[in-house]
């Protein structure tokens, strides 16, 4: 699926990077339930692959957020993948179209 916005003019999709704003807990061991709330993700889940700790794991759910919290509309659902090195870093999505999120956000893999 791709992501972007339409452009009714042109009759194409304008490809926009998603973006991600919160993600909560900020720290989880591995295994653990985190959710990222942001805006441009696939309505796809497993086209939304989440990487923290240099391993990387498709979403396992995505969801609207009504109403909108914090500029957020969109939450993706993932498991801290079993590979994840233990200490914080960046967090970042890519989708499978190749498009990828900010990489601003940090997060913690704890032991």
């Amino acid at each position: 699926m791709e992501s972007g916005v339409p452009d009714v003019g042109n009759n194409q999709v304008v490809s926009t990077n998603p973006v991600i704003l919160t993600v909560a807990p900020t720290a989880a061991p591995r295994g653990g339930t985190v959710i990222i709330n942001g805006i441009g993700f696939s309505i796809v889940p497993e086209e939304n692959i989440v990487f923290t700790g240099g391993a990387g794991v498709s979403a396992q759910s995505w969801g609207l957020l009504d109403p909108p919290v914090n500029g957020a509309s969109e939450t993706i659902t993932f498991q801290v993948p079993q590979g994840a090195a233990i200490g914080t870093g960046p967090i970042f999505v890519t989708l499978t179209s190749g498009l990828t999120t900010n990489t601003d956000i940090q997060f913690t893999v704890a032991p």
